[in-house]
């Protein structure tokens, strides 16, 4: 939506954000703010970090299906999703399942080897 606002190319804008934020953690690296992370409960930390678990799984499964969606919540999202698992790409499921299926077994029975 920017690049089409200022008229620049996506390829630039892409290339100054993933600047900016690199400078942006080597600052934060020199002042050492992550041990900051020690005055966060550990209670925030888990509800935290259990959120993100589950929006990143909401947003995998989408890119499983193989479905578009866009809505407004996240409540709306998995509602959206679970009425187009009938519209779901059958080949975009099978690789899906399949690349889980090999991550799960070779973290069991390969730990050692470098498989994701």
């Amino acid at each position: 939506m920017l690049a089409v606002e200022t008229g620049e190319l996506p390829e630039e804008l892409a290339l100054g954000v993933a600047m900016l934020t690199g400078l942006i953690l080597i600052l934060l690296w020199f002042l050492k703010a992550g041990s900051m992370v020690r005055f966060i409960s550990k209670s925030v930390l888990v509800g935290f970090l259990a959120g993100l678990g589950i929006e990143i799984l909401t947003s995998q499964v989408e890119k499983i299906l193989n479905v578009q969606v866009d809505t407004d919540g996240w409540l709306t999202d998995v509602a959206e999703i679970v009425r187009s698992v009938p519209e779901a790409s059958l080949a975009s499921v099978m690789v899906g399942v399949s690349t889980i299926v090999i991550l799960r077994l070779s973290a069991r029975y390969a730990p050692k080897l470098p498989v994701p």
